[in-house]
């Protein structure tokens, strides 16, 4: 983003952009103006990100990485990788880990013995290295804009990177725990511990099929090597391979396992996807029967 463009008032932008579109006989489709080039930065360097980044919102905090950098790298270093926050945890804005001493994970439900974990104890159990992508569901959005444009982060092909985590399995944490998980368990409920935007909002969470959790998913503790920073969800993250980003919830305290999918704000009517093809433009009623939870990562 230049200087030069940041300096176009809202009044210029828009005309310049109708003088264009109109000239290619299409109608403009008009978004959100850049970031000023100086607050972005200032963002930026705050969470200590690389200033190529693309910032799309400095609170609760979203970044994009542009593809080319991208490429240069087999493995995303923090520099570089995207962040897309719901909430926010105070202290969470920085690549800084947060400590694991006096950090807890309660699981709870349908189990027969409920515990709750320190943090500083799940450093003591094994651990195992995954590394996947981990990409937002939403990346790609701004690509629809070419029709309609959709409501979200106006992402590009940037919400994504390539991670190695390093944590607990939580399989074998269930385990030596002794939990006893009940029969009628069939998902896991995943809580962090930021906080909603708004106190009349509802709290970040989100159901997962309990099967593909036990199977792939760990408590991790480091990423690329290193304590997970605050800004990608440390000290504790639940990660789960394959699923998209939000699934993977940040700063996790809380597993519950439970019957049946939560009836959370942010998990439904939110972060679903239509069985079947609507209309652009249109936005039909959002129900259990006619969406599905976007857990598994689908190819772009």
């Amino acid at each position: 983003m230049s200087e030069a463009r940041t300096r176009i008032n809202r009044r210029a932008f828009l005309k310049r952009t109708a003088m264009g579109t109109a000239a290619a006989g299409v109608m403009p489709v008009i978004g959100p103006l850049p970031h000023p080039q100086q607050e972005a930065q200032s963002f930026l360097d705050a969470i200590s990100k690389d200033r190529r980044m693309i910032v799309h919102n400095w609170r609760p905090g979203v970044a994009e990485t542009p593809l080319e950098l991208l490429r240069e790298h087999p493995i995303t270093p923090k520099d570089l990788l995207f962040v897309r926050n719901n909430q926010i945890l105070n202290g969470a804005l920085s690549m800084q880990p947060l400590p694991l001493e006096g950090w807890t994970v309660e699981m709870i439900g349908l189990v027969k013995y409920p515990r709750v974990i320190k943090g500083e104890d799940l450093a003591d159990f094994g651990q195992i290295e995954v590394e996947m992508v981990l990409q937002c569901s939403g990346n790609g959005r701004a690509h629809y804009a070419q029709s309609i444009r959709t409501r979200g982060t106006q992402w590009h092909n940037g919400g994504l990177g390539n991670v190695r985590w390093k944590g607990v399995p939580l399989k074998s944490l269930i385990e030596d725990l002794k939990l006893e998980i009940g029969q009628a368990a069939r998902f896991i409920a995943a809580e962090g511990k930021d906080s909603p935007s708004a106190p009349e909002a509802a709290d970040f969470e989100h159901s997962l099929p309990l099967e593909d959790v036990l199977e792939n998913a760990i408590l991790a503790l480091e990423m690329n090597g290193e304590p997970i920073p605050a800004i990608h969800g440390g000290p504790v993250r639940l990660i789960v391979p394959g699923y998209y980003g939000t699934m993977n919830v940040k700063w996790l305290t809380r597993l519950r396992f439970e019957g049946q999918e939560t009836t959370n704000y942010n998990h439904i009517p939110r972060y679903r996807t239509f069985k079947k093809p609507i209309v652009p433009g249109t936005s039909p009623p959002i129900t259990r029967d006619n969406t599905s939870p976007t857990w598994r990562q689908r190819i772009n």
